[in-house]
Order: structure tokens, then sequence, then C-alpha cells
């Protein structure tokens, strides 16, 4: 088994803004489009949108969005 050392006095590392989407911006009505090459990796891509707007609506309960897949992406829409 190996021992672990434990060290005192090292500070957090500050978290990066993690935000790329533009839900905090966006008005009832407003969309926009991401471009998704259609490949293996796609479907990936769109479960983390959905994932993104999820955590976001969880502390914004008030805002809510819709998607949908377009050719070659996923457009999102805020409708509340």
């Amino acid at each position: 088994m190996s021992t672990l050392k434990i060290e005192k006095n090292i500070p957090i590392p500050k978290k990066k803004n993690r935000r790329i989407y533009p839900f905090k911006e966006m008005d009832i009505e407003d969309s926009f489009q991401i471009k998704i090459e259609n490949n293996v990796k796609s479907i990936q891509k769109k479960q983390n949108i959905y994932v993104a707007i999820w955590r976001f609506c969880k502390t914004n309960p008030d805002k809510k969005f819709t998607t949908a897949s377009i050719p070659n992406g996923v457009r999102v829409w805020r409708i509340k």
C-alpha cells in the first residue's frame, strides 16, 4: 500500500468561468445555434448542451429553455 503525503497550506486553485453558453443574457424567444458535425462525438456534444441547460435551470428556476436538432447542430430557445 502506498503512503500518501499530507501537505499543509496548499492554496485551492480558483475555478475558471466555465460558462460558454449565453443563457444568462437571453430574453424570452431569443435563441442561439450550436454547430455540431455529424460524427461519433455528436451525441456526446448534444448531451453536454442538455446538461448545461439543466444545470443553469437548477440555479435559475424562473428560466426555461427548449432545444431542437437542426442540420449540423442544435438550436436553443429561451421560452420562459
